[in-house]
């Protein structure tokens, strides 16, 4: 649970009101006054109530930034990128990745996550902070990658240090980027592995 507090307001003694977010119900509530209903009705809510709306758009951006990502729809990925995106993709397999451009960065993830790779990428644990029409953002990333034509797999962990921006079409990513904590590669020519591709991909 986080606290958003708002100081004096709709408490009769003055004193500030704490307010709890549970994510298991969607909801804000008042920790202090269960009888006092009076109080709670009249409190406004507004702007806590739009910081958890704000927190929850940005993440079905991430969500849809992965999604499109390992499914190798393009127009999608590219949608959930500020046209003006900065990419900062830390070392894998001894490279580091820039781009200053939604172009560039997408023409990069096709070109290089072509229809014979297969990719994981999942985030969980998200820290995001929202200040008016910018917000910023830490995930804790696992990710796979299998080339079976090169009998080769890559897997891994990273934090995504993401800043999103508001726009006329919703919050979308203006910079994004990740620091591993380790990578492993593979090869798998010797653990007779098999894989096939599903019907989710767009190839």
């Amino acid at each position: 649970m986080s606290d958003v507090r708002r100081d004096k307001v709709g408490r009769p003694d003055g004193q500030p009101e704490v307010f709890t977010h549970d994510p298991g119900h969607d909801s804000v509530r008042n920790v202090y006054s269960r009888s006092d209903t009076r109080h709670f009705a009249q409190m406004p809510c507004c702007a806590p109530m739009s910081a958890m709306g704000d927190i929850a758009d940005i993440e079905q951006v991430k969500y849809r930034y992965l999604r499109a990502l390992d499914t190798k729809h393009w127009d999608d990925f590219a949608d959930t990128l500020t046209e003006d995106v900065v990419g900062r993709y830390g070392e894998s397999v001894g490279e580091d990745h820039h781009f200053t451009s939604r172009d560039e960065l997408v023409a990069f993830m096709r070109n290089s996550l072509g229809p014979e790779i297969l990719t994981e990428h999942r985030v969980n644990h998200p820290e995001i902070t929202v200040g008016g029409d910018e917000a910023r953002a830490t995930w804790y990333l696992q990710d796979r990658v299998i080339a079976p034509a090169f009998n080769f797999m890559l897997i891994g962990a990273a934090f995504y240090h993401d800043r999103y921006r508001r726009t006329d079409r919703g919050w979308k990513i203006c910079e994004t980027g990740y620091d591993r904590t380790y990578d492993a590669s593979m090869s798998l020519e010797a653990l007779n592995f098999k894989v096939k591709a599903g019907r989710a991909l767009n190839i």
